[in-house]
Parts: structure tokens; C-alpha cells; sequence
């Protein structure tokens, strides 16, 4: 059994590129049905994601048990982003939980379609990279990304991610278009 964290992230507060006051802390299971809103408007306003609409059932219950087992290990970290006690961003990361690879970890961020490229999606990035630095066990960052999804590209190589492999055509949107998907890594520095 892991002990549970407790070097957690401290809410912060930033104002964001257009003005708005923006919150980013730690999700807790009170989100949960929050939070189960927030994934089924990304699923349906974006290709830029796996998942589609029809895919997702998770339950409030299930979610409420997903954030309480992120809270209790070392190794994971769920945050959300808040704009007028609406959740605008959420960014979750978990180590692998085989040993020979668990100094690593995979991430996944999504903002609000309405409030990107305002700065939330590199606070976020920037709150997880000092918590993981912190967390001696973890060493790289990892994350997958659609060859088409250009600024979270920018974003990813700006925090200093380096794309380190191209799995082609491993996207087919529901047009028929293709997509690569592109791994891209993180070696924290301490």
C-alpha cells in the first residue's frame, strides 16, 4: 500500500492572459460530478482527443473512486482549473505502475474551448512539473498528442518536451481523416 501524498500542490491563483482570474488546485471527490461535465463537453467540441462521446459512461461514483485512488498515491496528480467556480482546465498525471517503468509517468490536459490559449493550459503544465520534480520517484514526463493538435504542440515543446516517437495514421476521425499520434517526453531536471 502507497502512503498517501502530502506534499500536494497548493491552490494558486493567476490572471490569465485576458484578464480572467483563473484557480488551479488539486481535484477532490467533492468534483467528481463536475468534473464528469467537463469531460463530456471536451469529448463533444473537440477531434483532439481519444475519446468520443459514445465511449464515455463513466459513472459520478466511479469518478468519485478515481480521484480518491489519485489522491492516495505517491506517483499521481489530478488538477482543475477554475473560472467563476466553473471548471475551465483539468490536467491529470499517474507513474506506470510496472516497476522497470515507473519512474516515468503519462499526462493528459484539456482546456475549455472558450478559455484556451489564455495561459491555463501552461499554468497547469508549469504546477505539474515543480510538484514533479519535488517527487524524487518520478523522472520523465510523458505524453501522446494528434499530429494536428499544432498549438498544445507548441505548448508541450515550449515546457521543453521533445517528440520521441510517430505512430502514423494511428488517428481515424469520424470523417475519415487520419492522424498521427506523437509521444513526447520530459526528463525532469533536479
Amino acid at each position: 500500500m502507497e502512503a498517501q501524498r502530502t506534499d500536494k500542490v497548493k491552490p494558486f491563483y493567476f490572471n490569465a492572459r485576458d484578464g480572467k482570474n483563473i484557480r488551479i488546485r488539486e481535484a477532490e471527490v467533492t468534483d467528481a460530478e463536475n468534473i464528469l461535465d467537463f469531460a463530456r463537453m471536451i469529448f463533444t467540441t473537440t477531434d483532439s482527443v481519444l475519446t468520443t462521446p459514445g465511449e464515455f459512461h463513466l459513472t459520478p461514483d466511479a469518478e468519485r473512486q478515481f480521484i480518491t485512488t489519485y489522491k492516495q498515491q505517491a506517483t499521481s496528480l489530478l488538477l482543475i482549473a477554475e473560472h467563476d467556480n466553473q471548471i475551465v482546465g483539468f490536467l491529470n498525471f499517474s507513474c506506470h505502475p510496472k516497476v522497470k517503468m515507473s519512474h516515468t509517468g503519462e499526462l493528459g490536459i484539456s482546456i475549455h474551448p472558450n478559455y484556451r490559449g489564455i495561459g491555463i493550459g501552461r499554468a497547469m503544465m508549469d504546477a505539474l512539473i515543480i510538484w514533479a520534480t519535488d517527487v524524487v520517484l518520478i523522472e520523465k514526463l510523458l505524453l501522446k498528442v494528434f499530429s494536428t493538435n499544432a498549438n498544445a504542440i507548441a505548448l508541450y515543446e515550449d515546457q521543453g518536451f521533445a517528440t520521441e516517437g510517430r505512430e502514423i495514421q494511428a488517428i481515424k476521425q469520424p470523417n475519415g481523416s487520419y492522424a498521427d499520434l506523437l509521444t513526447m517526453g520530459l526528463f525532469l531536471s533536479r
